[in-house]
């Protein structure tokens, strides 16, 4: 099969060298700068999308409950420079959109009113599955802060239908570890932040205070030690800012922790080596109590498990790989909201499918009213405006947003293109002006001869 040299990262590059050569040689360095400008700002508004609507609005088909859950959509890209390829699991771009299919197709059998998506590439990726999830009526919008993780590019988002009252915002605060108390068998020092993270407040009908929510993915590995302070550390910077958000609002942290609540033991019964969920639980280390819920509590430990971790890579999940990292935490307060609570295995476990290797959790506030813990095993009392499978999913993907990067390059082209027309009719107009004014200093002789070549090639 022939081989287009300007298809690719290389191509890209190639087009976008000699777009800028172009500018640079026609209006100087300081275009090259001002497109080099705009080609960077449109990416920005692509890749993230941040802002909450001037006046939100609540799009829940049944405002009597509000049905949260988080789940890790694992490696949710489209268009980073590896992935699709080496650098996870989906190999090309058409196993890229069978995942993301795959993906959709869970969301829409949840049916939750706030979806907190953990490993999403950009705002354009999720903006692509938002595209799917609106052929079933989900009401969806998007929302993305990027995060600082640049080993792996990957980001936590939102999808809502209820919008938020205020702009995603992240902190980029550090905190020194071992922090105090720590439980982590390790020497190492250092700083730590949290690099995927957002929150936003809500303003939800039937709730007595404003809702803050924290969408959160830790650091991997809950057995290593040089982790487990790191995590502690992570912990740490998203408990203080639950503090001062518990002083007038209700809060919900979630998303995947990538560590094991003690006090609230999986289905494989794994241990906790650090304390990344007390410090979370407890804001407060000087009250009495935890000032937060793990929903993990009202779900049988059997069923309490929201990931696979085929750890000798032999496809088989059985023992200890079933575990639970993925957490949804709320604050006391709104624990007598709660109705449902699930860890949602539609999927089994097993190699070389197109499915997340998590799986969500989901919990249900009944806003109207008190009410009793319905049992986990009960339907989901938000059913699907239209139910869904993988099957039932067109696997064809809609034309989504163009990546950022081929935007640019096609924004920048096009208005190079136009300089590029404008300034060659320019350069016509000066040769002709120019020779016009060279005319007369031709001598007659001179136009005679010119004349008789016309004629001779002519004939």
């Amino acid at each position: 099969a022939s081989v287009n040299p300007l298809s690719g990262s290389c191509g890209v590059l190639l087009y976008l060298i000699l777009y800028y050569y172009f500018i640079y040689i026609f209006f100087g360095m300081k275009a090259v700068l001002l497109f080099l400008l705009l080609t960077i700002s449109y990416v920005l508004s692509q890749t993230q999308c941040p802002n909450a609507p001037a006046s939100p609005a609540d799009r829940r088909p049944n405002k009597s409950k509000l049905r949260v859950a988080t789940y890790n959509a694992e490696w949710l890209f489209m268009t980073r420079s590896n992935c699709p390829g080496t650098g996870c699991p989906w190999t090309d771009k058409a196993e890229a959109e069978k995942h993301m299919t795959e993906v959709a197709a869970e969301i829409v059998v949840l049916n939750a009113d706030i979806v907190n998506l953990v490993e999403v590439q950009d705002c354009s990726t999720l903006v692509l599955l938002n595209s799917i999830l609106n052929q079933y009526n989900m009401n969806y919008i998007p929302y993305l802060l990027s995060g600082t993780d640049t080993a792996t590019g990957q980001n936590v988002a939102l999808l809502t239908r209820v919008d938020p009252s205020v702009n995603l915002q992240r902190s980029a605060a550090r905190v020194s570890y071992p922090v105090a108390g720590s439980s982590c068998e390790t020497t190492s020092t250092g700083t730590q932040g949290v690099s995927k993270m957002y929150y936003t407040t809500f303003d939800v009908e039937g709730l007595s205070k404003p809702l803050t929510l924290f969408g959160l993915h830790f650091l991997a590995f809950p057995d290593r030690e040089d982790r487990c302070v790191q995590r502690e550390a992570q912990a740490t910077v998203i408990s203080n800012l639950v503090a001062e958000a518990l002083d007038g609002n209700s809060v919900i942290v979630l998303g995947d922790l990538n560590d094991f609540d003690p006090s609230v033991p999986d289905a494989a019964g794994s241990t906790a080596i650090s304390k990344t969920l007390q410090i979370l639980k407890n804001p407060n280390a000087s009250s009495p109590g935890n000032e937060l819920t793990n929903v993990a509590s009202y779900v049988t430990q059997s069923n309490r498990y929201t990931c696979w971790w085929d750890k000798d890579d032999n496809c088989n999940s059985a023992g200890d790989e079933l575990t639970m990292i993925d957490h949804i935490l709320i604050s006391n307060d709104l624990t007598k909201y709660v109705s449902y609570v699930n860890m949602d295995h539609t999927y089994a476990p097993a190699c070389n499918t197109f499915e997340s290797d998590h799986w969500p959790v989901v919990l249900d506030l009944q806003t109207t009213a008190s009410s009793m813990l319905k049992s986990q095993a009960s339907p989901p009392q938000q059913q699907p405006q239209q139910q869904a499978t993988t099957a039932q999913i067109n696997p064809g993907l809609p034309e989504g947003p163009l990546s950022p990067l081929k935007a640019g390059i096609i924004i920048g082209g096009s208005i190079m293109f136009a300089m590029g027309v404008v300034s060659g009719i320019l350069f016509v107009v000066y040769r002709t002006s120019s020779k016009s004014e060279r005319s007369p200093l031709i001598s007659s002789s001179s136009s005679s001869s010119s004349s008789s070549s016309l004629s001779s090639l002519r004939e």
